[in-house]
């Protein structure tokens, strides 16, 4: 912070009465304040004596449960054939599905697959639907099919705990034969733990392998955890972030400065948004900790009164000659005008002169109107 001194006082409170008149000098001369460095001290003392600023503080609040399970290879099932069932009435085709379809009414389906009864199988045909795992269309045939069907352009995956997922999530799939995925939209979430991609891929279903949804990860809690999704809570002067330790089967789970938690599937599993990868952890307990820091921006405490702008102009270099124009006729300056001193300097009108910083006379016209051409000083 500079120092202040009394001379730099004298010439701030100048400085701010000149700023704050309603008469504004046309140009600069020794009788007016000049903006210097010790003006400028003195502005910044004025500012920074306003205002207080409170400590820099951190609290640390340990999350009252602890991290069981942390994983990122969660898929443990891909297919398309969820089909199971498929009877004709003569007027509509029920179908059912061996797990919720997730459909909606009106959609478009092309179904293929079925070896017996293939009227079932049908294309471009709107669907009406009747529950999770029940659908119709209307199509004129009558029949029960066997076999499995599978509906075109769709996907179904299994997760081992609730992937968070809605429609509209874009998700890469690594990690499984035949069904991985690369940016592949979310078309249903019918369950917590089943959600359906967007692809043409078709082959035989997956079970028993497992797969990682990339770039998200997976953590279990003992108890609930009391998180939600989103950034944790800042505020004027706080922060808030999730620090979570002690695991070591793979220890790049463990936490450090996270400020958002992507998804909370249940109330013990929340998802961070993270490209690690490793060995699954289980029967561990890894400790959160949620981190407050006060303060972080040096807030203001109290109330104070702080000027609302410092007003600056520009005025000629009195340090530098400068060439000024009398306006009028040539001749000596009539009886009508007088001396005033920080002015121009005495001379005739229609001439030109230098003036420097010493003091110096104006003419200044009385009772009368200004001429075209003339300025007042």
């Amino acid at each position: 912070m500079p120092t202040l001194s009394a001379s730099d006082y004298t010439t701030f409170l100048k400085f701010k009465a000149a700023t704050a008149s309603p008469i504004r000098p046309d140009i600069q001369t020794r009788t007016n304040a000049t903006l210097s460095q010790s003006v400028l001290n003195a502005n910044t003392l004025t500012s920074q004596a306003a205002f207080v600023v409170n400590p820099y503080t951190t609290t640390s609040t340990v999350v009252g449960t602890t991290i069981s399970a942390v994983s990122t290879t969660t898929v443990t099932a891909a297919r398309t054939n969820v089909l199971s069932a498929a009877v004709g009435d003569g007027t509509i085709i029920t179908y059912t599905s061996s797990q919720a379809h997730g459909l909606s009414n009106g959609a478009s389906v092309t179904i293929t697959g079925f070896t017996v009864f293939t009227a079932a199988n049908v294309t471009s045909q709107a669907v009406t639907v009747t529950s999770a795992t029940e659908f119709t269309v209307a199509v004129a045939a009558t029949g029960t099919a066997t076999g499995t069907g599978s509906i075109t352009g769709r996907v179904y995956y299994t997760t081992s705990v609730a992937h968070g997922l809605v429609a509209g999530d874009t998700v890469t799939i690594t990690g499984i034969t035949t069904f991985t995925a690369s940016n592949a939209s979310v078309l249903a979430a019918p369950t917590s733990t089943t959600f359906v991609l967007s692809s043409t891929t078709t082959g035989t279903a997956v079970t028993g392998e497992t797969g990682t949804i990339a770039g998200l990860v997976y953590y279990t809690t003992a108890a609930a955890h009391g998180f939600v999704a989103g950034a944790f809570k800042k505020g004027v002067g706080f922060d808030t972030v999730l620090n979570l330790s002690g695991l070591t089967t793979t220890p790049a789970f463990n936490l450090t400065g996270i400020t958002s938690i992507y998804r909370v599937p249940s109330t013990t599993v929340f998802v961070i948004s993270s490209g690690v990868t490793g060995t699954a952890i289980t029967s561990q307990s890894g400790v959160l900790t949620l981190v407050s820091t006060t303060n972080g921006n040096n807030t203001l405490r109290g109330l104070a009164r702080v000027a609302a702008r410092q007003v600056v102009q520009t005025r000629s270099n009195p340090d530098a000659l400068s060439t000024v124009g009398f306006a009028g006729t040539s001749g000596a300056m009539s009886s009508s005008a007088f001396q005033r001193p920080g002015g121009l300097p005495t001379g005739f009108r229609g001439s030109q002169n230098s003036y420097t910083r010493l003091p110096q006379n104006a003419g200044w016209i009385q009772g009368q109107m200004l001429s075209s051409g003339q300025k007042r000083f």
